[in-house]
């Protein structure tokens, strides 16, 4: 889940716990499994490591493969 910019750190902490609980909830834990991904529910530090991880990677791949956005 994305924020806007400049959203106060206890808003984001609050909406992001909120989320945690949604997504390990015996209501919503399921539903997300079944279409084959796992419901992590990351910490808002860890889950920017892994989004610009992942960007710096797929970035380079596009690179690599010459591919341009139109």
């Amino acid at each position: 889940m994305f924020a806007p910019a400049g959203i106060p750190a206890p808003v984001l902490a609050r909406v992001n716990a909120e989320f945690v609980k949604a997504v390990h909830s015996a209501d919503l834990k399921p539903r997300i499994e079944q279409q084959d991904m796992e419901p992590t529910g990351l910490s808002v530090k860890a889950f920017n490591a892994a989004y610009y991880a992942e960007l710096k990677r797929w970035t380079k791949v596009a690179k690599d493969a010459g591919l341009k956005a139109d």
